[in-house]
């Protein structure tokens, strides 16, 4: 897919193309972009660095099951 707000060429499950939304908002979105939805990102979305990912591993005692699919199998820090 190609991300509309920087024109990257991405898999669909990369950092780039996920999201966290608020219920409201994401039953809003539901399933269409954001442009479609008439909906802008606040911020644009990126690979968390490796201080934030540090951050969390000191935060959590594991990393939650649900973030798996989206962390490259090298940049599990606490498996």
């Amino acid at each position: 897919m190609t991300l509309p707000w920087t024109g990257k060429k991405v898999p669909v499950t990369c950092w780039e193309n996920i999201v966290t939304a608020c219920l409201d908002c994401n039953r809003l979105k539901a399933d269409r972009t954001p442009a479609e939805a008439g909906m802008t990102l606040k911020v644009l979305p990126a690979r968390p660095s490796s201080r934030e990912a540090i951050r969390v591993s000191f935060l959590r005692a594991k990393i939650p099951d649900e973030w798996r699919l989206f962390i490259p199998e090298g940049d599990l820090i606490n498996a």
